[in-house]
This record gives C-alpha cells, structure tokens and sequence, in this order.
C-alpha cells in the first residue's frame, strides 16, 4: 500500500512487522485482507476484525475463538493475538490508538467494559444478522476515509472506529449484568487478557479512564508515575490517589502487573528469551524483571515456562 498519509494521521500497515509497531497518538490504518494465517504477535495499536469469509480460528491472549463469517473480534492493546486458517480468509482490519477514541469511550462508561474483554467479556463474537450489514458499512466508510484529506478526517474516523466498538461491545456483553466488578488486589496469575478488566468496570472519572488508556498502551515502554502524569496532564499525587482508591494498590504496583501478566503471556505464547521478554513488557532490565516474578509467582521465569511446559506435554499425551 503506497497512500500519501492525510492530516489525520492515517497510515500503511507493514505485514511483515509482527511486534510492537511503533506510532504516535491519533494514528490507525483499515484495510482489507486476504489471508491463510497470522502468527501470534503482540502491538501497542488495538485491533478489531471483521472475518468474512473461510474457516479458521482467532487467537486472543489465553484463548480461542472460531473464525467464521461475520465474526467480529477485537484485540486490546498489547495482547497477544493472531490467526490461523483452514483456507485463506477474507477480513477487513482496523488498527488504531486507543487514546484518539478515549473521550468517546469515557463518556458512557464504555472504556470500563472494553477493559474486561478476554476476561468478563468474550475478545471475539459473531454479529447477529441485523448487526452484520451496518457493521460491513463502517469498515467501507473506514477504507473510503483513509483516502480522504477532507477538513475533520480525523473526527470521522473516530467516530467510525467508535461505532465499530459499540457494535462489538453490545453483541459480547449481551445478557451480561452491566456492573462495577469488584476489586481484585495484585492478581498475580492473571493473564494480560484478564489485567485489563481488573479494575472497577466503570472509571470514577475521565483522568482516571485517560490514565488507564494510556497505561494500557504505554506499559511496556519506559514510563513511571512522573512521565504518565505528565502525558495525562494530571499531578503525580493525583495519580497516586486515583490508584489507591480504585484499585486499592500503589500505581507502582499496578504497573509492575501489568508488565508482569504481558510477561506471563510471552513466556506461555512464544519463544523469546526471558531477557527479550523482560525488554519487551517494560523492565528497566532482566534482574527487575526476575525479581519481580519470582515475588509474585514463587519460581523464576525460565523454572514457570518449564512447568508450563510439562503441564503442557501431560495434557496433550492425556497423562
């Protein structure tokens, strides 16, 4: 793809990048794809799919969906995702920072639901016949407006991708009670699907959603309570407070479980190093990271990958 980038910010999508593409805020690409699989990767950039065709399966941080026709999936930022096929597949893709739809999000309480996808909510769900046309329409509205350089392309896209999310979020949420979870301490043996939700599903306020935002997007890059207070334009004690009144736990800690459950998946879902995985999920070196770990998971990083590892070989051999 060769598009010139329009003054919001869209941009082409490399296939051949399969981790942590890196981007500045108020950036996505849409695109259309014909494809037989997708090995797992992880990016900062969220991601929502729309499967039209062929056989396969969706990979979202710990678990597995079909993907058929009209199955709408939606990866958070930095989770592990990928795809295989059983036939080459047809999909239309969008990937975009989380924080340029923030404030839609915030506004209903949206963003708190979105956070509990992979964990209360499934990552992937098959439109309801009613849904499946308006949800096609709005990825073509994506794709015929990232050749647009009309004045307010940024606001429209937006508000495409958030329409997008609604109708993923109404079809996973469906009969669900629509209810503040409770609080859940460090989690320690949580996923990174399951970290996103951890929190109360509805934020007490907009700083409070905005931080978490830009946590889940920036977590695994060298960030502290100073840099995000910064960015979020809030006061370093006002993140504090935030943190210890919503989830009942330093912004300190909260981020090193956050850095920690990424870890866990990287160890589980791919052959990185344990010094690479460090890296990538935000330690400022490896003896952080070991340290880290083994306080809040008794062994060592490589000592759990080697168990998971024989959990796995005992469960396949049915032992």
């Amino acid at each position: 793809m060769s598009e010139s980038v329009p003054n919001h910010r869209y941009w082409s999508p490399n296939p051949t990048v399969m981790v942590r593409p890196s981007g500045r805020a108020e950036r996505y690409c849409a695109y259309r794809a014909m494809t037989r699989s997708v090995p797992v990767h992880f990016h900062s950039m969220a991601e929502i799919t729309l499967v039209q065709g062929g056989d396969g399966t969706l990979h979202i941080g710990s678990h597995d969906y079909p993907a058929t026709p009209w199955t709408l999936g939606f990866a958070p930022p930095n989770v592990l995702h990928g795809q295989t096929q059983e036939e080459p597949a047809s999909k239309l893709v969008c990937m975009f920072d989380l924080g340029m739809i923030e404030p839609l999000l915030t506004r209903d309480h949206l963003f708190g639901h979105l956070r509990s996808v992979g964990e209360r909510f499934p990552a992937a769900v098959v439109l309801e016949e009613q849904d499946r046309e308006p949800v096609a329409q709005l990825f073509q509205s994506l794709l015929g407006e990232r050749e647009s350089v009309q004045l307010g392309g940024g606001a429209v896209a937006c508000a495409l991708i958030t329409q997008l999310l609604v109708h993923f979020l109404r079809t996973a949420t469906r009969g669900a009670r629509l209810e503040p979870t409770e609080r859940t301490g460090t989690g320690s043996e949580r996923t990174g699907s399951e970290r996103a939700g951890s929190e109360r599903a509805e934020p007490a306020s907009d700083d409070y959603a905005r931080i978490l935002a830009h946590l889940w997007e920036h977590f695994t890059e060298p960030i502290n309570r100073a840099s995000v207070a910064k960015d979020c334009g809030v006061r370093p004690e006002a993140v504090s407070r935030m943190f210890r009144q919503e989830t009942g736990e330093s912004f300190t800690t909260f981020l090193a479980r956050l850095r920690l459950g990424h870890a866990l998946e990287l160890l589980q879902g791919t052959s990185l190093s344990a010094a690479e995985i460090a890296t990538r999920s935000g330690f400022d070196s490896y003896r952080t990271f070991a340290r880290t770990f083994v306080q809040h998971h008794g062994q060592s990083p490589a000592a759990h990958r080697a168990s998971m590892a024989a959990d796995h070989t005992r469960t396949g051999t049915g032992a």
